[in-house]
């Protein structure tokens, strides 16, 4: 089983961002990268992307990087999580959304 995840740069925005897909895992490597595909489309949409590196871990992406609850996942598993710069997670006053 795979696990996508995207790390792109957009601009004027902090560099790197990770997007999470919590809508795996995928049977083979090949649809993890189509959904990578997608996530970096999708997020194309709402920010103007600099650059973006899909990659797919038989690990769940929470594990690759550390930030995992208490259960083995994230918040809102279920749903593409949304684009924030990693240092946004105590303090989102210096971070914008949208």
């Amino acid at each position: 089983m795979f696990y996508a995840f995207v790390i792109v740069c957009v601009l004027n925005g902090p560099c790197p961002l990770r997007v999470d897909d919590t809508l795996g895992p995928y049977e083979t490597k090949a649809v993890c990268f189509l959904r990578g595909a997608e996530l970096v489309a999708k997020t194309s949409i709402k920010f103007p992307v600099l650059s973006a590196q899909t990659g797919c871990s038989i690990e769940p992406i929470c594990k690759l990087f550390d930030d995992c609850k208490e259960d083995g996942k994230k918040d809102g598993d279920g749903v593409d999580k949304p684009v924030l710069a990693p240092d946004c997670r105590s303090d989102r006053s210096n971070c914008r959304s949208s």
